[in-house]
């Protein structure tokens, strides 16, 4: 049996003196697949778009990812993007010529448009013929 223990889960933490038993270990895995379960599942997605040519709020962009997304980032043609649905002041990307972009967090996606400066759509990510990478963690 262990005469320590670990401080946030309880986790058995043996000295060379203690005796090792195996209902030690079968709690400590009972206690480790709880909390893993406690913390709901992660999911990441990853895909390609082909741009358009079009932009602005008439023709955002979407991906659908099957899950709410909390993070998306996306890059190909002249720029990349990060949108993270939890700190909205970084959604936009780096680039010579940066625009901020509107973004609208879905259910089970991410859609947004660039509404500045010229608004072209290689700021939206959305170059005509351009193949876009993307991932998505939620």
């Amino acid at each position: 049996m262990a005469s320590n223990y670990t401080e946030n889960y309880g986790l058995c933490q043996w000295e060379a003196t203690d005796q090792v038993l195996r209902e030690d270990f079968n709690r400590d895995n009972a206690k480790i697949d709880a909390a893993i379960a406690a913390r709901g599942n992660c999911y990441i997605t990853a895909g390609t778009y082909v741009g358009t040519g079009e932009s602005r709020n008439e023709h955002p962009n979407t991906i659908i990812t099957g899950f709410a997304p909390l993070l998306v980032i996306i890059s190909g043609g002249s720029y990349t993007a990060a949108f993270n649905r939890d700190n909205p002041s970084i959604n936009t990307y780096a680039g010579s010529r940066g625009e901020p972009q509107i973004v609208t967090w879905l259910e089970n996606g991410v859609s947004w448009y660039v509404d500045s400066g010229t608004g072209s759509p290689s700021q939206q990510m959305n170059e005509e013929g351009v193949t876009y990478y993307y991932v998505a963690l939620g």
